[in-house]
């Protein structure tokens, strides 16, 4: 999916930054324990964990670039998979921002968006695909533990990916999307 066919809004993509933080050394995402053990992925720039070998480093440019390539791939997933089910960009973006956070989970391995460890869909992906496009904004702030313990910091996420959710997107916007303005121009 090309940048400029993204529907992630600024304010989307905002909110990402501001949850992920951006290191441009390689990390584990799961830090190191007392011993010495690394926990997680190898991660780096904006969280980014394809192709990160231990002491990887980047510039922010690759960075920015490895984020907006990760997020059209999970905005791309995001719209295959909700295929028919009708999104605002707000709605979008702030899923796509609980997808890049918490993946889109694996049966018999993790809960993520579409599917639960225990094989069936979540609770969020079920309701938006039954049209209940509203009520699955509840669910954002039940994605708050960390290893079965409550966040502070997942539910400040989920919070403010809750409140993107239902905020309305600007109204003149809607109306222009997709006219060309020199069309609303009379011209004899």
């Amino acid at each position: 999916m090309a940048e400029s066919a993204m529907r992630l809004t600024k304010e989307g993509l905002a909110l990402i930054k501001s949850f992920e933080g951006c290191r441009l050394t390689a990390y584990y995402d799961g830090g190191i324990d007392e011993h010495g053990i690394p926990h997680g992925k190898l991660t780096i720039g904006w969280g980014h964990t394809r192709g990160v070998f231990e002491h990887d480093e980047c510039t922010q440019e690759a960075a920015d670039a490895w984020l907006l390539e990760d997020l059209a791939e999970i905005e791309g997933g995001l719209l295959q998979c909700l295929n028919g089910v009708e999104l605002n960009d707000n709605q979008l973006s702030a899923l796509v921002s609980f997808c890049y956070n918490v993946g889109f989970g694996k049966k018999g391995k993790k809960d993520g968006f579409l599917v639960l460890e225990s094989g069936h869909p979540s609770a969020m992906y079920t309701l938006l695909r039954s049209g209940f496009t509203i009520a699955a904004a509840d669910e954002f702030p039940k994605w708050s533990k960390a290893g079965g313990v409550e966040s502070a910091g997942l539910l400040r996420r989920r919070i403010a990916e809750q409140a993107l959710y239902r905020k309305e997107p600007n109204p003149c916007l809607r109306l222009i999307k997709g006219l060309n303005p020199l069309r609303l121009l009379k011209i004899n």
